[in-house]
């Protein structure tokens, strides 16, 4: 079972969050349905619209891949997870983008990017959020503004972002 909403946005990413930011002044939290849109437009500083695909199982969206449809009006579809506790409520949100180069590539130069890092939307959040890292729900969870994830193996640009994410999971 999945949901679709077309909004506007676009990189590949597997962004896992509770909160998250590059926060404009206009900044608004996105509503759930459509976070991982917001994330896209943010992480490969794009406006170009994409379709939003929701899984309701996890198994549904590893095997999920964020595309871009071929043919005269190409649409990019990307992947959203939404991680809840034994209860129901959403506790973190995993998406699958498209890369601004990807983009670039289908949609024309300058379309998007360059790529940031997922931390980029948890930085939006935070901001759209007003809140500060000493009020966060969990205090033992320290969340540095001015980080720079990096991982082994990945250029810096990707911020750590892709498959990696998955593995603990699969």
């Amino acid at each position: 079972m999945h949901t679709r909403v077309t909004l506007t946005a676009t990189a590949y990413c597997v962004l896992s969050s509770v909160a998250v930011a590059e926060a404009a002044p206009h900044a608004k939290t996105p509503d759930l349905d459509e976070y991982c849109v917001v994330a896209q437009r943010i992480v490969t500083r794009t406006g170009q619209p994409v379709e939003l695909r929701i899984h309701a199982a996890f198994d549904g969206f590893v095997k999920s891949k964020a595309t871009i449809s071929e043919g005269d009006d190409p649409i990019a579809e990307i992947q959203q997870y939404n991680w809840a506790d034994d209860v129901g409520t959403v506790v973190g949100v995993s998406c699958k983008l498209k890369s601004a180069d990807h983009l670039n590539l289908v949609y024309g130069e300058g379309t998007a990017g360059p790529d940031g890092a997922c931390q980029d939307m948890n930085r939006y959040v935070l901001d759209s959020l007003g809140i500060a890292p000493a009020q966060l729900a969990y205090p033992d969870v320290l969340f540095d503004p001015t980080e720079q994830p990096q991982t082994p193996g990945i250029p810096p640009s990707a911020g750590g972002t892709g498959p990696q994410w998955l593995q603990p999971y699969v």
